[in-house]
């Protein structure tokens, strides 16, 4: 059984080029809202960026895996050149 995968972020579809390169050809970029549209989502955010999602989309009815990380402060750039 395969699965359509769609993946998206708060920068935009594009950056996630390399990510796609490697995730095959049933998956592909959207923005964060074209993420939160199927029936079933993986949110995977940090815990401080959950409040943001709230009007992202419709969540009644979906089926929603948090797998939000509680970092107290978070920094994913750091140490990386964006």
């Amino acid at each position: 059984m395969h699965h359509e995968v769609v993946i998206g972020n708060s920068r935009g579809s594009e950056t996630l080029e390399a990510v796609m390169g490697r995730s095959g050809s049933m998956a592909r970029a959207a923005t964060a809202e074209g993420a939160a549209k199927p029936e079933l989502v993986f949110l995977s955010v940090p815990f401080f960026a959950v409040p943001e999602l709230t009007d992202l989309a419709d969540w009644s009815g979906k089926i929603v895996v948090d797998t939000t990380n509680q970092f107290a402060a978070a920094d994913p750039w750091r140490g990386r050149t964006p």
